[in-house]
C-alpha cells in the first residue's frame, strides 16, 4: 500500500504498476517485455530474478550484494550500484533506460554469462567435475580401480 501511494503521489501510475499474483510461468513472457530489469536487493543469497531475467535476453540494474556479485564474477565491467543508495540506484536506471546501445550490450553479455555459467549443461559440467576432483582425491580412476 506505501508503495502504491508513493506511486500516486509521485504522478507515476501511467508508467509504473505493480502487479500481484504474477505466477512462475507468466515470468518470462512478463520479463520479455521489459526494457529494463531491476534488483534492488539489500542482500541476496542468489539472485534468481536477475538470473532469470539476463536469461531471457533483459538488461539488469541490480545491487552489489553477495549473491548478485557472485552471479557477475566473470563479467567484472558488468554494472553494480551499491546497496542502500538509492540516488546511484537511479542514476544507473536512467543511464541504461535512455541508451538502447547499453541496454542492448548489457542484454548480450548477461545472456552469454547465463548461457556460459548457469545453463543445465554448465550445471551437469560442474557437478561432474566435483564428482571427478572427489574421486580422484581419494585415489579412484574413473574405471572404478585404484
Amino acid at each position: 500500500d506505501q508503495l502504491n501511494d508513493a506511486i500516486r503521489r509521485l504522478g507515476l501510475s501511467d508508467i509504473v504498476r505493480i502487479e500481484s499474483g504474477i505466477t512462475h510461468p507468466q515470468m518470462p513472457n512478463l520479463y520479455g517485455i521489459a526494457d529494463l530489469v531491476v534488483q534492488p536487493s539489500h542482500a541476496e543469497g542468489l539472485g534468481l530474478a536477475v538470473l532469470e531475467a539476463l536469461s531471457c535476453g533483459r538488461p539488469v540494474v541490480a545491487t552489489a550484494v553477495s549473491g548478485i556479485q557472485e552471479i557477475f564474477a566473470s563479467c567484472p565491467d558488468y554494472p553494480l550500484v551499491p546497496a542502500r543508495n538509492p540516488a546511484a540506484l537511479a542514476d544507473a536506471i536512467v543511464k541504461i533506460a535512455e541508451c538502447p546501445d547499453t541496454r542492448h550490450r548489457l542484454a548480450s553479455t548477461g545472456r552469454s554469462l547465463v548461457e556460459r555459467s548457469f545453463s543445465i549443461q554448465a550445471m551437469i559440467t560442474a557437478t561432474e567435475n566435483c564428482y571427478l576432483e572427489v574421486l580422484e582425491s581419494h585415489g579412484r580412476r574413473e574405471d572404478g580401480r585404484q
